[in-house]
């Protein structure tokens, strides 16, 4: 699978173009993507820094225009986590010395690429480094912020105590023990609110938890209000921190029954005997976070009684928990004791799956519905027939927080029971992954086979010259044959080709049908042909010898074929790229660079590669008859191209307004649908 870019955003500062150009080129060359800007003044650098557009800041030493002091300083005013580093011809001892007291974190010799490349990248992983670290202190102080409310918020009395001193206290507890605010208790001994009868056992765990024992996980006591009144009490104690120091969180609870009952009497509904709502939604919660951790095979299903108010009206109303506890039941007997099985609300009950994947989910769900299919409720003389619709979600990394999975999974019961119940309907997010999984495999299938079957297949287009060259030029596009006639165009296939490493040999297959064209067609004219190619098959060293052998058994000259590549993409693997240049030269093959001024830097390019075209990107072409702005860049960028010995190609033509402006300029080559479509066959009438 291809690897995603890394792509830097680079602000220099520098006095001269070609100074900026060594440090891009140096990083670029490496591999490394590039999006760069050149504030001229500090007032352009603020803005940018405003917005934190840069990664990195690489400024000149030495630079009069903006002085690397008052970089330095504008980016400490900023607060922003951007590198600073400086660049300079040489280095010395006194040079890194001032350069560090500003702030830069080092100095990069430009016209040396192998140490202006390990240090950039050393400096962007830093400042990486050092903005994750930041976003991660953000993300721990709102951690806090929310715990701090949700305790302070909570009905369970918590305080936290250091050294047997109360640090703080919510309001619950604040109201247990008859004071209003945290004042009146703050530095408080926990011994205080200890009943007489019950202080010198607390002081002996008091001075064990100063010896670092572990505390009990609980202690039954009497406890003592304010007002002096003693009342049974149960403490839970917890370790945990305030404010990063160690400390003890303590929860009190008055104990009415045995702490076994009172737990039954939390968790459980007493109708149905069944988990309560508040046990479901905890145990839910918990599940959603262990899903978008990573967490799978697990479900969630909302299981509702059909027509349950016409059945309360069949049965008398005084039946109704009779009816609850028997749809438990049956339940429970279907499902076994190990479920999480709860009463979520009136005649809705929830059911939490752990171990379930998505096919066992739907087959637990059928299995629940069916049996409530065939079951008959029977009260007294009287008996009913139940049905239950079920709604459910599958839970994944993509299925979001307990709420969400819960509204989702109503929304699915809702549809149930909408088609008229006794159905289930399950929802699964990860479902669109698996079809998108399963889409990519047929087309890496599909593609494989093309290349083997020649399913692959060319068309043509036409790239008729304004200058009256006797020459029949086509570029060559890239089709595939899917099946009842149906064909795919390349952005269907090439993305997934590439992601999955078969570009190379796609490229390798257009290259030798397009050779074998041309090898077949006679014309009284010469014919060339433009062939797109890929950055990462310019990168193979055996290409070049490979299309030599290629023209060599074939009889096709090197001069019918050009080469086409994204000028967006070929400074990414600048280094093959002008290898490859270099040696299909010598066969006497064009080059072509397309997409051609899309990006400010697009004449640099040409100091570095020496293609023998130039396609101007479509975006130019685009209503070229009423935008002049876009008149102007072609004119400008073809009148350019001419002095420099190149060719250019205006594609995507797509009226006669935008003809006669071309017909103006000095653009030598036109394509578009406008002029012809692609077609399989090579029979443009080019003497027209």
């Amino acid at each position: 699978m291809a690897k995603q870019e890394t792509v830097i955003r680079l602000s220099q500062i520098e006095e001269t173009l070609e100074d900026a150009e060594s440090v891009i080129n140096a990083l670029r060359n490496g591999g490394i993507a590039v999006r760069t800007s050149r504030p001229d003044t500090i007032e352009e650098l603020n803005e940018q820094l405003g917005k934190q557009l840069p990664d990195l800041v690489v400024a000149a030493w030495a630079c009069k225009r903006l002085p690397f002091a008052d970089v330095a300083q504008a980016i400490r005013r900023s607060g922003k986590p951007v590198a600073l580093v400086a660049s300079h011809t040489s280095i010395n001892e006194e040079l890194l010395i001032e350069a560090s007291a500003l702030g830069a974190f080092h100095v990069v010799l430009r016209q040396r690429p192998e140490q202006v490349l390990p240090t950039l990248k050393h400096a962007w992983a830093s400042n990486e480094a050092r903005r994750s670290q930041q976003r991660l202190e953000e993300a721990l102080r709102e951690t806090a912020r929310r715990c701090d409310a949700l305790i302070d918020s909570s009905r369970d009395p918590i305080a936290y105590a250091h050294e047997g001193m109360h640090i703080r206290a919510n309001h619950a507890y604040l109201e247990m023990f008859g004071y209003t605010d945290f004042e009146e208790v703050e530095g408080m001994p926990l011994l205080d609110l200890i009943a007489p009868s019950h202080a010198t056992e607390f002081k002996a765990l008091l001075k064990r938890l100063g010896k670092g024992e572990p505390p009990p996980d609980k202690l039954e006591l009497k406890a003592m209000r304010a007002d002096g009144i003693d009342f049974d009490a149960v403490m839970e104690f917890a370790r945990a921190s305030y404010e990063g120091e160690p400390c003890l969180q303590i929860v009190f609870r008055k104990q009415f029954v045995d702490s076994e009952e009172l737990q039954t009497l939390r968790e459980r509904d007493q109708v149905t005997g069944l988990l309560n709502r508040q046990v479901f939604l905890a145990e839910l919660e918990a599940a959603a976070a262990r899903a978008e951790n990573g967490a799978k095979d697990q479900a969630v299903l909302l299981i509702e009684v059909d027509n349950f108010s016409t059945l309360l009206n069949d049965i008398g109303l005084g039946h109704a928990d009779t009816l609850l506890a028997d749809t438990a039941h049956l339940l429970r007997h279907t499902l076994g004791d190990e479920m999480l099985l709860a009463r979520f609300a009136d005649h809705t009950f929830g059911l939490l799956c752990r171990g379930s994947n998505h096919a066992q989910t739907r087959e637990l769900a059928e299995r629940l519905r069916t049996a409530f299919e065939g079951h008959i409720l029977e009260i007294g003389s009287r008996s009913a027939t139940l049905t239950v619709s079920i709604g459910g979600v599958q839970m994944s990394e993509k299925s979001g927080p307990a709420q969400q999975v819960l509204g989702k999974a109503g929304q699915c019961l809702q549809a149930a029971i909408s088609e008229g119940g006794n159905r289930l309907s399950l929802f699964d997010p990860a479902a669109r992954d698996r079809a998108e999984e399963e889409r990519v495999r047929t087309w890496v299938a599909r593609i494989q086979q093309a290349i083997k079957s020649g399913d692959f297949m060319l068309h043509y287009q036409p790239v008729i010259s304004l200058q009256g060259e006797a020459v029949e030029f086509y570029e060559t596009l890239l089709r595939m044959r899917v099946g009842d006639g149906e064909i795919a165009p390349p952005l269907a296939f090439l993305p997934i080709a590439e992601e999955h490493g078969l570009i190379e040999k796609v490229d390798r297959w257009v290259l030798s049908h397009a050779i074998a064209v041309l090898a077949k067609v006679k014309s009284e004219h010469e014919r060339r042909l433009l062939v797109k190619i890929t950055p990462q098959s310019m990168q193979d060293p055996s290409l070049p010898g490979w299309i030599a052998n290629l023209l060599k058994q074939t009889g096709v000259r090197g001069e019918q074929l050009v080469f086409g590549v994204p000028e967006t993409r070929v400074m990414t693997y600048l280094k093959g790229a002008k290898e490859f240049q270099r040696a299909v030269a010598k066969l006497g093959c064009g080059l072509c660079l397309e997409q051609f001024g899309a990006s400010t830097h697009s004449l640099d390019v040409l100091k570095h590669l020496d293609p023998t075209m130039l396609k101007l990107d479509r975006s130019f072409t685009e209503d070229l008859g009423r935008n002049t702005e876009h008149q102007a860049k072609v004119r400008e960028l073809a009148a350019r191209a001419t002095e420099l010995g190149k060719s250019t190609i205006a594609e995507f033509v797509q009226d006669a307004a935008s003809m006669t402006v071309l017909f103006t300029s000095s653009v030598h080559f036109v394509q578009g649908n406008f002029l012809a479509a692609p077609s399989p066959e090579m029979n443009y009438d080019f003497n027209i």
